[in-house]
């Protein structure tokens, strides 16, 4: 719900910006007459709510037809009119579906989610046609004054297809042209040399005009970063400038982030940072202005490009309720304390007055305070936690680059590579002069095993540990650039299907033909009429070697796997045992005999391989085993930390997705784990896994109807890999599944597969 705002000077004068809603049906007491100025969002809204209440009401609206920035224009102008839209072709709304409905009038179920510009403006059509508003709008009516005289308000508007011009008066005045419309266009110096095109995004309207073109976007808000996505397609290469600092998406190799613009020259831009960049285009995505130019003096507003002040309250329905004679405005005194309060709020939050209009929830009965935490030791380290245990905006300043403060031992004495004075007085063999428990924070002990007194070392570790944060270091592909960020809980999701396994079998520098690993598999094309050999039996072992036997001249495959396949291979097809070693035009199994081959496949499998997860983590990773993990996830030694996806012999996506739940619920707070030495006990344990998940955490189980369909798709791969594909599983419930051919329509029945 977005919200309307009263001028509490003359408390007749509603300005609306967005959607609003009123539910009351009473009677109204009084009649007034009302003037809304704007057929878009807000102006629809505004009149749907004065017609359900029997107020008498106009709309005048200066374009041909309603919709106000959500109609998509390609056109520059409209009877002498600039555009008062910034809708762009294939334009998506940037917030939620239902954040978007007016009440009771929800989207179409089949609506995305987010909806593109032209589902919108449908759905306005839809809407302004349920509740018969068209009639109530005079179209093509531009406002040019609006004037309060002799307690009423007098509207001037031209018709902008005629030029006649025409006056109105009403009791109320409700405002909802947005804000929208008005562009923010900067001044650069050495803009009027630059030879290229510099439009605002208002102008903006299909990213073809762009293509292969060298493109600078100015700004970085939702239009910006809508943008970039869009032209990032098309250009031959996007320079995009601003200052935000974000997790930037991934943008195509074209792309590359720049700072602000110093000036222009002929052919381009320089930048603060000193660079330069040739471009062909310049998009400005600077934002827009209020735009309130037809107010006159008589309405005792403050109006500038940045602000509207003074307002008095922020709610729709409070709105309608004073146009329907409800209620009676506080007095002018009482309005205007109201007001400043709100203001001294918005100056308390390090804000300006050009921030008034915004909506803050509850902004003048709260405040949170920014508290400056001065040193990282243990009383700067125990303050910051209950501050972030409060919710409070706090900030630590330490002058060196670690925590611990006097805890932190160093060998040097004087001063760090800063120059700054080591505060530190920690001396080798240092203990604590006090036993443990006297040492210890409120609920946050000390290891059992460290001793009654402990030294600095084990003291150092523990102050550690209550900074409680895991540094991530990433770097952005594309740009280079490198960043750092402190977080309370790390998932690690990159799973263990990455990183090939290669065995190292002897002989190999000498073999003339092709090896690669299943990694680099694609196409069995490059196989045709060749001999090839697949090594390994497991999933892609079995797969590639029957996608390369159907054109290999002679397919190979040396595995030594129990199972029992009882599919019928062609004819050119051989089993073979494991490799010994390799010869120039072929290979040696270990029974002694010898297979010429042109090419090898090693379906050999894949390594973990964390190479980003640091010492720190406490965890043992090698090429097949990452330990301990409790639940096969949880760090057992820093429970903070997640890593997903190591199960095996189980329906992967399933297990994942359970796996993602348990976490969410640890992180947030639906249940604690157990002690470290109860999950080292449980370490590993591989009975009832997913309703042990269940029973801990709370969410759902995963229904056992999987796991039987899996038991089917193994039973059916083994019986023909050539068919196991073509059965289709349909499950029916937690227990109960059906399996048929694609082909048949016979059905069978399967309760306790």
């Amino acid at each position: 719900m977005s919200y309307v705002t009263f001028n509490f000077l003359l408390p007749v004068i509603i300005f609306c910006c967005g959607i609003w809603y009123f539910q009351t049906k009473d009677d109204i007491k009084q009649q007034y007459r009302t003037c809304v100025i704007g057929a878009g969002y807000g102006g629809l809204a505004t009149a749907r709510y004065l017609k359900q209440h029997g107020v008498d009401f106009t709309v005048l609206e200066a374009q041909r037809t309603f919709g106000g920035i959500w109609r998509y224009r390609s056109a520059d102008e409209e009877n002498g009119l600039p555009p008062f839209t910034g809708v762009y072709k294939n334009l998506r709304t940037n917030t939620p579906r239902p954040t978007m409905e007016f009440a009771d009038f929800p989207f179409p179920d089949t609506t995305p989610s987010y909806p593109h510009e032209y589902c919108f403006y449908k759905y306005l059509r839809k809407f302004t046609k349920e509740f018969d508003l068209e009639k109530y709008i005079q179209f093509k009516s531009l406002v040019t004054s609006v004037k309060w005289a002799f307690n009423q308000w007098k509207i001037d508007y031209k018709k902008t297809d005629t030029k006649e011009r025409y006056s109105v008066t009403c009791d109320f005045v409700v405002v909802a042209i947005g804000h929208y419309n008005q562009p923010k266009i900067p001044i650069f110096k050495g803009q009027e040399i630059f030879e290229g095109q510099i439009i605002h995004v208002q102008k903006y309207k299909d990213p073809e005009k762009y293509r292969n073109r060298r493109v600078l976007l100015i700004g970085a808000g939702p239009s910006g970063l809508d943008l970039a996505i869009h032209l990032t397609n098309v250009t031959s290469r996007l320079v995009h400038s601003h200052h935000l600092h974000y997790r930037q998406p991934k943008f195509g190799l074209n792309y590359v982030k720049k700072p602000d613009v110093e000036m222009f020259l002929k052919n381009g831009v320089v930048f603060k940072d000193g660079c330069y960049e040739e471009v062909d285009d310049v998009i400005l995505c600077t934002g827009y202005e209020f735009n309130l130019s037809f107010l006159d003096k008589s309405c005792e507003l403050n109006a500038t490009t940045r602000h509207v002040v003074p307002v008095y309250q922020h709610m729709a329905e409070y709105a309608v309720a004073l146009i329907a004679g409800k209620f009676q405005l506080p007095s002018l005194a009482d309005m205007m304390q109201s007001w400043l309060k709100h203001v001294t709020a918005l100056y308390a939050e390090g804000r300006k007055i050009d921030d008034a209009n915004l909506l803050f929830d509850d902004m003048n009965n709260t405040h949170n305070p920014r508290v400056c935490v001065i040193g990282a030791g243990v009383a700067g380290l125990s303050s910051a936690r209950y501050l972030k245990h409060e919710g409070i905006n706090f900030t630590v300043l330490e002058c060196t680059k670690y925590v611990g403060g006097t805890w932190r031992y160093d060998p040097r004495v004087g001063y760090d590579e800063n120059g700054v004075v080591l505060h530190t007085s920690m001396y080798k063999y240092l203990r604590t002069n006090l036993p443990k428990p006297a040492m210890e924070l409120n609920g946050f002990k000390l290891p059992e095993d460290a001793p009654s007194f402990p030294s600095w070392e084990t003291y150092y570790e523990y102050l550690k540990r209550l900074e409680n944060m895991w540094k991530v270091k990433h770097k952005h592909v594309v740009t280079g650039e490198v960043f750092e960020e402190d977080y309370e809980y790390v998932i690690v999701g990159t799973g263990h299907h990455s990183k090939p396994h290669r065995p190292v079998i002897p002989g190999e520098d000498l073999f003339n033909g092709t090896i690669i690993h299943s990694h680099d598999y694609r196409v069995p094309d490059p196989y045709i009429n060749r001999k090839v050999l697949v090594m390994g039996g497991g999933p892609s072992g079995m797969e590639i070697g029957l996608l390369v036997a159907d054109v290999a001249s002679r397919l190979v495959h040396s595995h030594h796997s129990p199972a029992p396949f009882e599919a019928h291979f062609p004819p050119h097809y051989v089993k073979k045992a494991d490799v010994k070693e390799f010869k120039e035009n072929g290979v040696v199994f270990v029974d002694g005999s010898f297979e010429e081959v042109d090419d090898v496949i090693y379906c050999t499998g894949y390594e973990y391989d964390y190479p980003f997860i640091d010492s720190s983590s406490q965890l043992t990773i090698s090429t097949h085993s990452v330990i301990p993990l409790y639940k096969y996830m949880v760090n057992i030694n820093e429970p903070s930390m997640f890593i997903m996806g190591l199960v095996v012999r189980a329906c992967l996506v399933a297990a994942i997705d359970a796996q993602a739940r348990y976490a969410t619920a640890l992180i947030k707070g639906n249940f604690t784990l157990p002690p470290k030495e109860a999950m080292m006990a449980e370490w590993q344990a591989h009975d009832e896994y997913y309703a042990e998940l269940t029973r801990e955490s709370g969410i759902a189980r995963v229904p056992p109807v999987l796991f039987k369909i899996r038991n089917a798709d193994m039973r059916a791969k083994l019986k023909n890999l050539y068919t196991y594909r073509k059965y289709v599983y349909t499950v029916i419930d937690n227990e109960t599944f059906t399996k048929r051919l694609e082909d048949k329509n016979s059905t069978t029945n399967n309760t306790d597969m």
